[in-house]
């Protein structure tokens, strides 16, 4: 009478986040005692392998025990987030990070400079894909023309060296803050020929 070891099933289940995906899971047949090491990896966008229970997985008899399982988690990918000013990128600014997968990012640092408003975010929300390229938010600063600060000189009139105070006249401009102090003198506005009878400018 010969014996020979009876053949029972076995099979290897998959996780994601912990969620068995039923479409995933393989059975096979293997001797009784036979040790299973190998399984395909069933990897998935975005994922990676977290850890596999039952593995070596010695095959029995009672096949509700012949089950190995696989288990990925999702991985985590840098993403950027760049900033704009007029529309240049300023690369000193650029902040790089890293979240998991599919997680959605709505925050990022605000760095508005002076004299500079807020115009857009591109992006936002971000969805944290595989592909660290495209995880990119962009922060857009434009010159806010509501800032704006006050320019003036001033001109004096002086009759045998003495100031004709009720004769100064003082020159105003309204500018955005980033532009320069610096203005244009309105020379027609000055009265050099006949400003006072009997006097010559000197």
């Amino acid at each position: 009478v010969y014996y020979v070891n009876d053949r029972y099933s076995y099979t290897t289940e998959y996780y994601y986040e912990g969620i068995k995906d039923d479409t995933k899971t393989d059975t096979n047949i293997a001797k009784f005692e036979t040790e299973i090491t190998n399984y395909t990896d069933k990897i998935i966008d975005g994922y990676k392998l977290d850890r596999v229970e039952n593995n070596p997985l010695k095959v029995q008899s009672n096949e509700a025990n012949n089950v190995m399982k696989v288990y990925y988690v999702k991985d985590n990918f840098d993403y950027s987030i760049e900033y704009y000013y007029d529309g240049t990128k300023d690369d000193a600014q650029t902040v790089t990070l890293n979240a998991k997968f599919e997680e959605e990012i709505t925050t990022y640092e605000d760095k508005v400079r002076f004299g500079y408003r807020l115009e857009k975010v591109d992006n936002n929300p971000l969805t944290i894909t595989s592909n660290s390229a495209n995880n990119v938010m962009k922060v857009y600063y434009i010159i806010d023309d509501t800032q704006t600060k006050e320019l003036s000189y001033t001109v004096e009139y002086y009759k045998d060296g003495q100031k004709v105070d009720a004769d100064t006249e003082v020159e105003r401009v309204t500018v955005q803050v980033l532009q320069p102090n610096t203005m244009t003198v309105n020379k027609d506005k000055i009265n050099l020929a006949d400003k006072y009878l009997g006097y010559k400018t000197e």
